[in-house]
């Protein structure tokens, strides 16, 4: 992986962290932070799509394969966990 690559997430993960030790975090760091993440994704998948053939995170669009979804009650709890509030519920 590319040190540019690994540079990309590290800010996303100070965000990560605030968030689930129940810190503030301000709505522009977590914008950000969301941002970050999807160009560490488009990043990694360049560089091992070049060094193994693959990328991890495919197209982007997201993955549920066969998996059960969550209830909505279970989601709207794991959400409230990470910092998140408001609506659906």
């Amino acid at each position: 992986m590319n040190d540019s690559t690994s540079e990309k997430i590290k800010k996303a993960e100070r965000v990560r962290d605030r968030v689930i030790h129940g810190k503030q975090v301000s709505d522009p760091d977590m914008r950000q932070a969301i941002i970050d993440v999807i160009e560490y994704a488009k990043a990694l998948n360049k560089d091992l799509k070049a060094a193994a053939g693959f990328e991890p995170f495919g197209d982007l669009r997201g993955f549920k394969g066969r998996a059960q979804s969550l209830e909505k009650s279970t989601t709207i709890w794991l959400l409230k966990g990470l910092g998140f509030t408001g609506g659906g519920n």
